[in-house]
């Protein structure tokens, strides 16, 4: 969530933008910003909201989508599925998890896709969180000549962060990253503020921005195992494969992706359910 946040000088300047904003920093005591908010909001009259009522989001499912560039050089990988939302309890160890598998201060697609394969400039993993639900991706890019390699080292890593408990030095350098950049992101009242908003909104106990630092550095190894085993469904993964598909799909088969869809890219509509304007991408 990206709330409207203003700093103001004063609080008659404050008065002026309370109405526009979500949220004002303004340097005053707390009866003066308090005084302030009755002034702008408290002729506002009362009434019952009727909030729409949502709908679960779905169980992940296999689907294999391959876009169709024939001009391209090059494949763009993206794999992923749904996850969970901001305000649940595991969403730190699986932040960190998600960190351990793609993430700054430690990745181990960007170890295996480049470093020990040479197969991409670059690989990474992350996860977003909204308020009734969240997602992770990894995504990378690759020759057309590699794409199906890359494509399974890359489901492959999902698997092993469940199946393999992670070390401690990657967990510790992930640990290091999260709470080390912490205090880049309070370093402003508009900063404090953004964050506060965001607590409000997603539900979250305001005393935790306190102990942020001291719950990332709590997270252990099992507890890495435990959110990736309850988390990430192996067989059940979103793939996109942007690229020249005469050059790879015969690829897809020989590392165990036997059904996928060809959508020309001309014929792309990310609006609809079958992702084509014209009907249903042709299932191989």
């Amino acid at each position: 969530m990206a709330g409207r946040v203003h700093f103001a000088g004063n609080v008659a300047e404050a008065s002026r933008y309370a109405a526009a904003f979500d949220a004002i920093v303004v340097a005053s005591t707390r009866d003066e910003a308090f005084g302030m908010a009755e002034k702008v909001f408290g002729g506002w009259p009362r009434a019952e909201l009727s909030l729409p009522k949502l709908i679960d989001p779905p169980p992940s499912t296999r689907r294999v989508v391959v876009v169709d560039k024939p001009d391209a050089v090059q494949t763009e990988i993206r794999v992923g599925q749904l996850a969970i939302p901001r305000n649940h309890p595991d969403y730190l160890a699986w932040d960190l998890a998600v960190k351990v598998l793609g993430g700054e201060g430690a990745n181990r697609l960007h170890r295996v896709l480049r470093s020990q394969r040479g197969l991409t400039y670059g690989a990474s993993a992350e996860t977003r969180a909204m308020k009734q639900a969240g997602d992770y991706v990894a995504e990378t890019d690759t020759r057309t000549e590699t794409t199906g390699e890359a494509l399974r080292l890359t489901v492959d890593e999902f698997t092993r962060l469940q199946k393999n408990r992670v070390y401690d030095l990657e967990l510790k350098d992930a640990q290091a990253f999260l709470a080390g950049t912490f205090p880049l992101t309070i370093e402003t009242p508009n900063e404090i503020a953004t964050l506060v908003l965001n607590a409000v909104f997603y539900d979250l106990p305001l005393a935790d921005l306190a102990t942020f630092r001291e719950r990332v550095q709590a997270v252990t190894p099992d507890d890495i195992q435990r959110v990736s085993q309850a988390y990430i469904k192996p067989d059940r993964l979103s793939i996109v494969l942007v690229g020249n598909a005469r050059g790879f799909v015969q690829q897809l088969r020989a590392v165990g992706f036997n059904e996928f869809e060809i959508i020309p890219i001309d014929k792309l509509d990310l609006m609809s359910g079958a992702l084509q304007r014209d009907g249903r991408a042709s299932a191989r």
